[in-house]
């Protein structure tokens, strides 16, 4: 299937790019993430999770906003991973008419119940913003996913200091707890 075809009604008439589609050993089910858009009237988030374990399943599919400011940015270059509960969304917040180079003004991580997805229910989502060391917006923060099936209640993510030309400096973050307790701690 086509983007377009398999996310049907949602960002009609956007150009859907960055799929990412994951499966989730603690459901036999896979997540989908899509973007749409790229400027900051039209971006979209597009995420989907399957009812079943069969990828032509029947799928549950969301748009959340992709200028969450409400400003002149929109998101760039997802990420995806899953623990127990949750999927955990990283995209990057650029400001319109600048290349991703240029125009960079931070990361947000979306933290997401994964099982009101799985359940067609309005998601539970929090959002993660204004993420820094020293002073300094942290660029690209990669989820990292499980080695197994046995997936934790914690999430990581590494950044390092994107466009230093040398450099032995990596940024090692934690999400501890779910959405309701979570809290983000930093490692350098």
């Amino acid at each position: 299937r086509t983007l377009e075809n398999f996310t049907g009604n949602l960002a009609e008439g956007l150009n859907k790019y960055d799929p990412k589609t994951l499966y989730d050993p603690t459901t036999d089910k896979f997540i989908f993430v899509c973007l749409a858009g790229t400027n900051s009237s039209s971006n979209k988030i597009i995420v989907g999770f399957s009812e079943g374990n069969e990828l032509n399943a029947t799928w549950n599919l969301y748009e959340i906003e992709g200028n969450p400011r409400g400003d002149n940015t929109w998101s760039d270059y997802p990420m995806i991973s899953v623990t127990e509960n949750e999927l955990f969304i990283t995209v990057n917040l650029l400001k319109d008419g600048f290349s991703w180079q240029e125009g960079f003004e931070e990361t947000l991580i979306y933290q997401i119940n994964k099982y009101d997805g799985y359940n067609s229910e309005e998601l539970r989502i929090k959002q993660w913003s204004d993420i820094r060391q020293d002073g300094k917006l942290i660029r690209n923060l990669c989820p990292i996913k499980y080695a197994d099936e046995n997936l934790g209640q914690k999430q990581y993510f590494v950044s390092s200091l994107n466009f230093a030309i040398q450099t032995d400096t990596f940024f090692l973050f934690e999400i501890t707890g779910e959405m309701d307790q979570a809290e983000l701690k930093m490692d350098i």
